[in-house]
């Protein structure tokens, strides 16, 4: 093959690379494409040795390595935090593990034994209240017996709907508008 060819590959290599970490990083791959980077590093060593005359191609070489090798850092970099369970997505799931397998409190547990937030709605109210106010929105007339009625107002419509056994709120912020979103649960 040509160098031009070799490069270019070299460039999708790189590329597919990049996806298949990512696909590792969301978890939707169970093991590190350790064989496919060691690859893509010995023929990135192979033409780096090779003497290319054409100075665009030269340059468009030393552009793909600095690429490749900053994007090894980032994986290094996560693979770690990985590995230590200070990776964001690994913390999110052990504090949702947490969540479900804490033994519930005397007089505060619903029907499936989960530890139900104290007063009800205090931690949705809580989180809606610093969002709205993240977004420079009105509180004044916020209070968490009304976001209370609500909320228990809608949770029995929604589960009569969704005939589901729980609803659990989530507050996010959408065109700078706060909002509650209710997810059905099983």
């Amino acid at each position: 093959m040509g160098d031009e060819e070799d490069i270019s590959r070299l460039e999708n290599d790189i590329n597919h690379l990049k996806f298949e970490y990512e696909q590792y990083f969301m978890g939707m791959e169970k093991i590190e494409p350790i064989k496919k980077r060691e690859n893509v590093e010995r023929f990135i060593r192979t033409l780096s040795t090779r003497v290319i005359r054409n100075t665009a191609l030269r340059f468009r070489l030393s552009a793909l390595t600095a690429r490749y090798n900053t994007y090894l850092q980032y994986w290094i970099r996560i693979v770690r935090q990985i590995e230590e369970g200070t990776y964001q997505r690994d913390k999110f799931r052990s504090q949702l593990k947490q969540k479900l397998v804490s033994p519930a409190s005397p007089g505060m547990s619903d029907k499936e034994g989960r530890a139900a937030p104290a007063g009800g709605f205090q931690d949705v109210y809580q989180q809606y209240l610093e969002a709205k106010k993240k977004c420079k929105e009105d509180t004044s007339s916020l209070s968490l017996e009304k976001l209370t009625s609500t909320l228990q107002h809608q949770t029995t419509q929604i589960k009569e709907k969704y005939k589901c056994k729980d609803v659990d709120f989530k507050v996010v912020i959408e065109a700078g508008k706060t909002k509650l979103k209710a997810i059905p649960k099983n």
